[in-house]
């Protein structure tokens, strides 16, 4: 799954280690559908994540499928998708990738007459960037830190490429 770049026999100095983007998608695919309770009224469905890679904004793109059953008559059932921007960082208290900087970049939910709520839109635009924040995208396995720390190394900055990640190693001291 993971492949370490630029090193040859014993590894000095950094090392960069390379997620691909399929494998992302696949550790990420096992994590959905997601039912989450929203402003402690409605119910959301999340499901469907596609990634998208954005190396000169150094942030990766999630398209995901949201589904709201009908509100107390106040909102029909709604389905559509959100589009996601964000960046990474990785959390050493459980050696995850998570998202940081989360952004919505869009929302568009439709009623079954395909009629937009511009109201609740907006509030998913605004409680989706909270809901989304942090979140773990990917988890280092017992194997990949058991290789790092064989070497002494620990994950650091990491950096997405048009198809994939990398991340930085650093020797530990």
């Amino acid at each position: 799954m993971l492949s370490v770049t630029g090193c040859s026999g014993m590894f000095s100095g950094e090392q960069t280690v390379f997620i691909d983007g399929s494998k992302l998608q696949q550790k990420l695919d096992t994590r959905f559908p997601v039912d989450k309770r929203l402003l402690g009224m409605f119910d959301v469905t999340v499901s469907n994540p596609r990634l998208s890679f954005d190396p000169a904004a150094n942030k990766l793109g999630t398209r995901l499928t949201l589904a709201t059953p009908a509100v107390f008559g106040l909102m029909p059932a709604m389905k559509g998708n959100v589009d996601l921007a964000y960046g990474l960082r990785y959390e050493p208290s459980d050696h995850s990738v998570r998202m940081t900087n989360v952004e919505v970049k869009s929302v568009d939910l439709k009623d079954e007459k395909g009629q937009g709520n511009s109201r609740a839109n907006n509030a998913l635009a605004m409680v989706g960037e909270q809901m989304f924040q942090d979140y773990t995208l990917y988890k280092f396995t017992a194997s990949d830190l058991e290789k790092a720390s064989k070497y002494r190394y620990t994950p650091t900055t990491i950096t997405v490429k048009r198809n994939g990640v990398d991340v930085l190693l650093v020797p530990r001291k």
